[in-house]
C-alpha cells in the first residue's frame, strides 16, 4: 500500500507468516525512489508485522538489502528509510482515535480485533526433552539426512520454474527454505523441517506452511478433504500460518523421495486455491 502526502510517500507492506519474496523489498525500494524524486522528505519503507516478527523480519530485510546479521527495526538505505512496526502498536494507536460516526467506529473496532484475532500468540515452549533430543547425536544425523533431502527438493522445484530461497535456519530445531512461481505468488509455500511441531503434534517433522492470503477456515477445510492434517502455526514462537506435516516417502530411491514431497505440496496447493 502506498500512502502519499504533499512532501512525503510511505509505502507499506504489511506480514503476517510469510517471508520476504528474493527481490521483494530491493523492488520496493526503487519504485519509492523513482516515485519521490521531488519530495522534501526522505520516502519510507515500512514493514507491518507481528510482534513475535519484528527482528527476525527486519534481518530478514537488511539481509536482502546487503546488510547480512543486521537486524535494527528502523535504518536507512540509499536514501529511503526503512522501518519494522508491529501490527499490535497500529491497533494500538487505532483504537484510541475518538470517531463520532457510528459505521466509521464499528470499521475500527473491527480492525482491531481483526489484529488481535491474526496476531496474539499463545507460545508452546519447548520442553527440556525437546531440547535434550535436539543435542543427542543421532538427532543431528538424522538431520543432516533431511537436511540432504530438502535440499534435493529445492533443486528440483527449481528445476520446474519455480525460485525456491536458499534454506534458512534458526537452529537445530527448524530449516527449509520458501518457494513458488512469480505468476502465482498466493501458492508460496515454506518446506521444512520443524522438530518443535513434531513433537508437539507427533507429525512430521517435515512441514509445509502456507500463508497469506489462504488462511480461512475453507481453505483449511479443502487441505483436510485432499487428505491432510492441517494444524494453526501460531501456536508457536514467531510461525503463523497453516502448518502442514509431509509424510517422508518409505522408499530408499533419492528421485523418488524427491517426486513424492514434491506432490503432495502440489496436492496442497490445489487444495487450497481450489472453488470446490
Amino acid at each position: 500500500m502506498l500512502v502519499e502526502w504533499p512532501h512525503q510517500r510511505v509505502m507499506i507492506e504489511s506480514k503476517l507468516s510469510a517471508g520476504l519474496r528474493d527481490h521483494q523489498a530491493d523492488s520496493y525500494l526503487q519504485e519509492l525512489r523513482a516515485l519521490s524524486k521531488l519530495d522534501h522528505e526522505a520516502p519510507v519503507l515500512f514493514f507491518l508485522v507481528p510482534d513475535s516478527r519484528t527482528r527476525s523480519v527486519a534481518q530478514e530485510v537488511w539481509e536482502r538489502l546487503g546488510y547480512a546479521g543486521r537486524d535494527d527495526v528502523e535504518g536507512q538505505h540509499e536514501g529511503v528509510i526503512v522501518r519494522v512496526g508491529t501490527w499490535q502498536t497500529a491497533a494500538a494507536s487505532i483504537r484510541t482515535v475518538g470517531i463520532d460516526d457510528p459505521v466509521a467506529a464499528y470499521l475500527r473496532d473491527a480492525f482491531v480485533q481483526m489484529v488481535e484475532d491474526m496476531t496474539i500468540r499463545s507460545p508452546a515452549p519447548m520442553t527440556l526433552q525437546e531440547a535434550a533430543m535436539l543435542e543427542s547425536p543421532e538427532f543431528i544425523r538424522a538431520s543432516q539426512a533431511l537436511a540432504d533431502l530438502l535440499v534435493r527438493v529445492r533443486e528440483q522445484l527449481r528445476t520446474r520454474g519455480e525460485q525456491p530461497s536458499m534454506s534458512k535456519g534458526q537452529d537445530l530445531s527448524w530449516s527449509g527454505f520458501y518457494s513458488g512461481r512469480p505468476e502465482e505468488p498466493e501458492c508460496r509455500i515454506w518446506l521444512g523441517y520443524f522438530y518443535q511441531a513434531a513433537a508437539h503434534f507427533n507429525r512430521g517433522p517435515v512441514w509445509l506452511q502456507l500463508g497469506s492470503p489462504l488462511l480461512e477456515e475453507a481453505v483449511r477445510g479443502r487441505i483436510q478433504k485432499a487428505g491432510f492434517e492441517v494444524y494453526e502455526g501460531n501456536i508457536f514462537p514467531n510461525w503463523g500460518g497453516w502448518i502442514i506435516p509431509i509424510r517422508l516417502p518409505q522408499t530408499d530411491d533419492a528421485a523418488r523421495q524427491v517426486e513424492e514431497i514434491i506432490e503432495q505440496i502440489e496436492q496442497v496447493r490445489q487444495a487450497a486455491t481450489s472453488n470446490g
